[in-house]
Order: structure tokens, then C-alpha cells, then sequence
């Protein structure tokens, strides 16, 4: 049976939505037990209570030092003699 445009398109979707399901699912968990950068960057977040899933961390006394350093560094950089 030859597929149309909208079976295709349809059959891409759900191809590609289910290769995102696995990967987030089950390749996710196991490079992030198998790589040592990555266990140590979720313990450090499980340790600091930080939601990973959040898109601003106001709430977080780490990120909020970060913040101030990191605004610091770049308004204060040496800009050599003028």
C-alpha cells in the first residue's frame, strides 16, 4: 500500500515521537550513570534541592551567588589601558 502525504507525515511524527520517548526514558538514565561529569552534576543537584525542569531557579541561594559573580566578572573586567 503506497502512503499518502498525511500517513507519512503522520507515521514521521509518531516515529520521531517515540525515538524522543526512548531516548529521555532510557538513554537519558544511562549515560547519566555512566558518565562520571554527569553523575556529579545531578548530585550536585539533588543535593542543592534544584529543579531541574525549572526555566528560572529565583529560589536558589546557589544560583543567585552565580548570578552575582557572574554579572560581577563581566562588569568589572580590565579593558587594559585606554
Amino acid at each position: 500500500m503506497l502512503m499518502t502525504g498525511r500517513m507519512a507525515r503522520w507515521s514521521s511524527f509518531l516515529g520521531l515521537s517515540a525515538l524522543l520517548w526512548f531516548l529521555v526514558i532510557y538513554a537519558a538514565p544511562v549515560l547519566r550513570d555512566s558518565i562520571p561529569e554527569f553523575r556529579k552534576y545531578a548530585s550536585v543537584v539533588e543535593q542543592n534541592d534544584i529543579h531541574a525542569g525549572a526555566i528560572y531557579y529565583t529560589d536558589v541561594e546557589l544560583t543567585g551567588n552565580a548570578d552575582i559573580n557572574s554579572r560581577s566578572t563581566i562588569e568589572h573586567t580590565p579593558m587594559g589601558p585606554s
